[in-house]
């Protein structure tokens, strides 16, 4: 069985605090996981460090494309203006460990709310396919930003 494209995530509702500080215009929270058992004695087995988590604008476009980037400051211009000359109004891209300080690089098409930059920090698990970490970035696009595009 090919299990490059398998992948496990979890989704959970923000609480309403969390809901308020971000219509206030707060960025980001704060996450953390634990995972016990259900039972009489609700055993403890992990708890995560706690990870600062971005939230992202949500804008309506008829129009967007996704892409995973990395290092690919001297050619993300050119295709960014050849997309937008076909019609493509805006621009998730999930920048995959990069070194080349893409976001000051696109302050203009960010500023102009045309692009989004993910990061996505994530590596394949020992002996799995760089295709695992494709396939999540996709759909973490798809579930956040999908249903604020009308094709994407």
């Amino acid at each position: 069985m090919d299990h490059r494209s398998s992948e496990t995530f979890l989704t959970c509702s923000l609480p309403e605090v969390e809901l308020l500080a971000i219509q206030n215009g707060r960025h980001y929270f704060n996450i953390t996981l634990t995972i016990t058992c259900e039972n009489e004695n609700n055993q403890t087995f992990f708890t995560s460090k706690s990870k600062q988590v971005r939230v992202y604008g949500r804008t309506e476009h008829a129009i967007s494309i996704y892409t995973m980037i990395r290092n690919k400051r001297n050619e993300i211009i050119d295709w960014i203006e050849y997309h937008r000359m076909i019609g493509i109004e805006h621009f998730y891209l999930y920048d995959n460990l990069s070194e080349d300080h893409i976001d000051i690089f696109l302050k203009y098409y960010l500023d102009q709310d045309i692009v989004t930059i993910v990061k996505w920090p994530f590596r394949p698990i020992r002996n799995q396919h760089w295709n695992m970490i494709q396939c999540a970035s996709m759909n973490h696009a798809l579930k956040n930003f999908g249903p604020f595009n009308k094709w994407m």
